[in-house]
């Protein structure tokens, strides 16, 4: 199965008894497709699809051709409604059907595990997550690893064909039901359907040709593909709206045109200035808004109906028509409409009831399909919007007052979003974030930042990094063999550490820029007051009566200092390198000995640092805090490591920070941290 952009994939497995020959098989999943589809009507019907519709085939399973299964996709561009109105109809057909196993994946792969992917087990990712996500009674299942010889002898420890996983999801054998907290945030975003369905649709009044009037009134869908013309359309095109041959604007009326926010949207924001085929009333009149949106509605259909692009790509194809096709002396027919009746398929409808004659042209477009072994797949396989656009317009004209008399105009102002509903609309999905986070926190907290570091240093001295990535405290799963492995590799590698001083000391002095004369000088400085004040402590112990504590003799110890001052030395230098410079009033220091830096900026320009403050002591937590928060307010809302590594370490989200006064949020901090 190819991929391609913005598309949703969907599968639905049935299982098949041992007696069930091929043909028998493909019999059984073409009565099975025409059911969904009878089910899913009631949803279905009226629905506007931003691209492509809900469709089903029949497939044979490359790797194993006696397991075949209902396949389809849907191309649902930049409406991300219609993808999880899908997973709402595949959760449907799961309660109905019970015994059907069913995946949804699309372009960017198991966009399921996505929504939750906080809360998944950390051995599933992308790499070994296939054929392992299924929808089945209502439930999301995931077939986990093996961790035990009996689960190894009921799972593959490889790669798993689709029938073996299905039927791990529909047998008892091994648990495979999601945990409660991923169902909830999986399907989180199907609550409200089927009431929702109508929340996703506008309706507003457009001035447009009575022709499309007429075609929108019999097929309501086509205003998607007119929207998308006009949307993408390019100079080319435009040449055909100059004319407006097809649909000329003088017959236009007003009408109710329905519409998904998607579509709308899409529309009515585009900067278009009306051909001159079209008469426009002023700006500030009130018929204004609906001869705009007409006209550009009226310019798509043209587009739709005479650019190279589209009119290429109309099939002209001898496909089997429902109209034309002899049902009544079909015999395969018969055995299939039986089969349906039996089924319930109609829903126990009047043969004349509206209801039963559009199921029965669903059960007959069905059966077309398979006997014309169409290839559902292809971008042929429905009727081009202009060949369904001409079979409209040779139907019976509809009369004005019929089309006219749906006077619907919903109000557009949700297109309008304030600072203040994305803030509340960022907060509430952020408060949802910290639920999942925290199931103890009711509301957001402030962040306490004692707690903060201390996290912090627990992340630092956690020891789960490898070659994929940092792991954090609590991510990391315990594996016997791994951590032999992990702790043998380590104790060679500590074997082979071997730590130079002298080289060390020779690349300071190099950094320094200090000579080997400086360093010796200052070196035999430190020595000399050393040496004196080591010599007169051993002088006076050794006469007092704790002599003891001192174990060797004097010119031990004194050699023992010789070979260990060199670093004190080179200590002293980097004391002395570091007194020239600005670095230590970049550090805050301990909370009753801060810095006071003058507000004027001669002095900060001309900052001298005395012994007392560059003794001054610095604070290591407040400071790394400081660097914390400065990092995350320089993300400005956008993701970043701070943000990351605050998030992986369950940190509640930090309050906004409407001023930029940081000496007071330091205060603050200084005072929270002491």
């Amino acid at each position: 199965m190819g991929t391609s952009e913005d598309t949703v994939y969907y599968s639905f497995y049935f299982p098949f008894s041992s007696s069930i020959q091929p043909l028998d098989q493909t019999s059984f999943l073409q009565e099975k497709s025409a059911l969904i589809l009878s089910e899913l009507h009631q949803f279905l019907n009226g629905y506007i699809w931003h691209k492509d519709k809900f469709q089903l085939r029949i497939v044979q399973n490359e790797s194993d051709p006696n397991f075949p299964f209902l396949y389809g996709k849907t191309r649902f561009g930049d409406c991300i409604d219609d993808e999880w109105f899908i997973v709402f109809l595949l959760k449907h057909i799961s309660m109905k059907f019970q015994d059907v196993v069913m995946s949804v994946s699309d372009n960017d792969g198991e966009f399921l595990l996505i929504e939750a992917a906080i809360q998944l087990p950390s051995w599933l990712n992308p790499s070994n997550s296939e054929n392992r996500v299924f929808i089945y009674q209502d439930q999301l299942h995931i077939i986990p690893l093996p961790k035990t010889p009996t689960e190894i002898a009921h799972i593959p420890t490889g790669r798993l064909s689709v029938e073996k996983a299905v039927q791990l999801v529909r047998n008892d054998v091994v648990d495979t039901k999601a945990d409660s907290k991923v169902q909830q945030t999986v399907f989180s975003r199907t609550l409200g359907y089927p009431e929702k369905i109508n929340q996703n649709f506008h309706s507003a009044q457009c001035y447009i040709p009575r022709a499309i009037a007429h075609v929108l009134y019999h097929n309501p869908q086509l205003v998607a593909p007119a929207v998308e013309a006009f949307y993408t359309r390019d100079p080319i095109a435009l040449k055909a709206c100059r004319k407006m041959q097809k649909f000329p604007p003088y017959t236009s009326i007003t009408v109710s045109v329905k519409f998904t926010k998607t579509l709308y949207a899409q529309l009515v924001n585009q900067r278009f200035n009306a051909p001159k085929s079209f008469i426009m009333p002023m700006s500030t009149s009130k018929k204004y808004p609906a001869a705009e949106l007409g006209m550009k509605l009226a310019c798509g259909f043209e587009i739709l109906c005479t650019d190279k692009y589209y009119t290429n790509s109309s099939s002209k194809s001898n496909k089997l028509n429902i109209e034309t096709y002899p049902f009544d002396s079909d015999p395969s027919w018969k055995t299939f409409h039986s089969n349906l009746v039996e089924q319930n398929y109609y829903h126990d409808e009047s043969p004349d009831s509206n209801l039963y004659k559009q199921l029965e042209k669903i059960a007959k477009e069905q059966f077309l399909k398979y006997q014309s072994q169409v290839d559902l797949l292809d971008d042929s396989e429905n009727s081009s919007p202009l060949e369904q656009i001409d079979e409209i317009l040779n139907l019976p004209i509809v009369p004005d007052e019929v089309l006219m008399s749906n006077t619907k105009q919903d109000d557009d102002s949700w297109l309008n979003v304030d600072p203040k509903q994305l803030d509340e609309l960022l907060n509430a999905t952020n408060k949802s974030y910290q639920e999942i986070q925290s199931e103890s926190d009711d509301e957001l907290n402030p962040v306490d930042l004692t707690n903060m570091i201390d996290t912090f240093e627990k992340f630092l001295d956690f020891e789960g990094a490898s070659a994929e990535g940092a792991e954090f405290p609590g991510e990391h799963i315990s594996d016997e063999e791994d951590d032999e492995e992990e702790e043998h590799i380590c104790m060679d590698d500590d074997a082979d550490i071997n730590f130079d001083p002298t080289e060390f000391l020779r690349l300071m002095r190099q950094t320094l820029d200090i000579s080997e004369q400086e360093y010796r000088e200052l070196a035999n400085k430190k020595i000399k007051q050393e040496s004196d004040k080591f010599t007169s402590e051993f002088v006076d112990q050794s006469e007092s009566s704790s002599s003891q504590q001192f174990s060797g003799s004097l010119p031990e110890k004194i050699q023992e200092l010789n070979n260990n001052l060199d670093m004190v030395a080179y200590m002293q230098a980097l004391d002395a390198e570091l007194s020239s410079s600005r670095i230590s009033g970049s550090f805050i220091k301990t909370p009753q000995e801060v810095l006071k830096q003058s507000s004027s900026e001669d002095k900060l320009n001309n900052y001298e640092y005395d012994d007392d403050e560059l003794n001054e002591p610095v604070n290591i937590n407040l400071n790394l805090a400081k660097n914390f928060l400065e990092s995350f307010k320089a993300q400005e809302g956008l993701p970043g490591p701070v943000g990351n590594i605050f998030g992986r370490m369950g940190i509640g989200a930090l309050p906004r920070d409407d001023d930029d006064d940081y000496d007071d949020n330091n205060n603050e901090a200084t005072g929270s941290m002491s």
